[in-house]
């Protein structure tokens, strides 16, 4: 949820969830004057609810998730796309987040087994104009995501073999739609058709 390294340190593992503990460390980064939360797109804006993010998060979002935890959990039979499906229908998580979700997900448990580990992406807004800079569309033309996903095996099969000559492993459909978001960022900035972050690395090594 918040991509931001010392902030995810702080929290530590947080299963099983105790969301007095994840509000004290939020509180605490805020009166040392440190940042809590990352920019979007990771940072989950509760709609339409005031107050403090943290809380909402927690009262709208993260206690839901973990009381109905039985019922999202990965089974046996769970492909990387039905399992998102389960996790998106939770209120304010939708299919952006919940394939970010799978994205780290995948390495663990039962869906390394999914049959669809090396096929499965989902679509954002990043990698819709991606793909369609990459094949020469308008950049905001519309997509159905059965045809997006498709261009986006084809341009996997294209890149293949560069990437095996240059002694890189093979991509994955989650790594290509990454990939994808990633240089429509830079080709607005290139372009002049809008701003991006500096990059500042993480120096600190990780726990």
């Amino acid at each position: 949820m918040y991509q931001l390294p010392d902030t995810l340190a702080e929290l530590g593992y947080v299963v099983p969830w105790d969301a007095n503990h994840f509000l004290r460390v939020l509180e605490r980064r805020k009166i040392a004057g440190k940042q809590v939360f990352n920019s979007e797109p990771y940072k989950l804006v509760i709609s339409g609810k005031g107050g403090d993010l943290g809380e909402a998060q927690v009262k709208f979002l993260l206690n839901p998730l973990w009381e109905d935890r039985r019922r999202l959990k990965p089974h046996s039979n769970d492909t990387l796309k039905s399992f998102p499906g389960r996790l998106a229908s939770m209120p304010f998580m939708g299919s952006f987040h919940a394939a970010q979700v799978i994205a780290d997900l995948k390495y663990v448990g039962r869906l390394r087994r999914a049959i669809d580990w090396w096929n499965f992406a989902a679509s954002g807004p990043g990698s819709l104009r991606g793909l369609n800079r990459v094949i020469g569309r308008a950049t905001d033309a519309p997509w159905e995501e059965a045809e997006w996903l498709e261009a986006l095996r084809l341009v996997r099969k294209i890149v293949a073999p560069g990437l095996y000559k240059a002694g890189l492993p093979k991509m994955q459909a989650q790594d290509t739609q990454n990939c994808l978001c990633e240089f429509d960022k830079y080709e607005r900035i290139r372009l002049g058709e809008g701003k991006g972050r500096k990059f500042v690395p993480n120096r600190k090594p990780l726990p």
